[in-house]
C-alpha cells in the first residue's frame, strides 16, 4: 500500500506553486500547468494578434510616406514651373527696361510719359524679384506671377502706344 503522506506532501506542494504564464521565468510544473491549461497558446495568440496590428500599423505608414514623397514631388514640379514662369516675366522686363531706355536716350518721346512708365516698370520689377524669394505656397505664388503677368501685358500695351511714333514703320508686305 503506497503512503498516502508524501503523496500529499507532493499534491500540497505542487499545489502551493504559482503558475507564471511567461515561458521564460516559468519553471517545469508551472510550464506543464500553462500548456495544459492553453495559457501559452493565449499568449501566444495575443502576441502574434500584435504583431499583425503592428505591421498594418507599419504599412498604412510607409504608404503615408509613398504619397507624402509623391506630393513632395508634385510641389517641387510645381514651383520649378512657377520659377520657370517668373524667369520669363523677369527677362521680358529687362527687354521692356532696355526699350524704355533707349527711348529715354533717343529723346524722341515724351519724356514725362517715359518717366511713369519707368517707375510702373521699376514697380513690377521689383514685385518680379519678391516673387522670386517667395516661399509662399505654390497657390499663392501662381496667382502673384498670374497678376504680375497681367500687369505686365497692360504696360507693354502703354509702352507699345508711347513708342509707337518712334519706331520706324514696318515695310509694306512684298516690298
Amino acid at each position: 500500500m503506497p503512503r498516502p503522506a508524501p503523496m500529499l506532501a507532493t499534491l500540497v506542494l505542487l499545489a502551493a506553486c504559482q503558475t507564471n504564464p511567461d515561458p521564460a521565468q516559468a519553471g517545469f510544473f508551472s510550464g506543464l500547468g500553462n500548456i495544459a491549461s492553453g495559457t501559452y497558446r493565449q499568449r501566444a495568440d495575443a502576441q502574434q494578434a500584435q504583431l499583425q496590428a503592428l505591421g498594418r500599423q507599419n504599412l498604412a505608414m510607409r504608404q503615408s510616406a509613398v504619397e507624402e514623397k509623391a506630393e513632395q514631388a508634385r510641389l517641387s514640379d510645381e514651383r520649378a514651373r512657377l520659377q520657370r514662369r517668373n524667369a520669363s516675366l523677369r527677362a521680358e522686363l529687362a527687354t521692356m527696361r532696355r526699350e524704355l531706355d533707349a527711348a529715354r536716350a533717343s529723346g524722341q518721346a515724351d519724356q514725362a510719359r517715359l518717366r511713369g512708365l519707368s517707375a510702373q516698370l521699376a514697380t513690377l520689377e521689383q514685385a518680379s524679384a519678391q516673387l522670386t524669394e517667395s516661399h509662399a505656397e505654390s497657390d499663392r505664388l501662381a496667382q502673384q506671377i498670374t497678376e504680375a503677368e497681367a500687369r505686365r501685358a497692360r504696360l507693354r500695351a502703354l509702352m507699345d502706344q508711347a513708342l509707337a511714333p518712334q519706331r520706324p514703320a514696318a515695310p509694306p508686305p512684298g516690298s
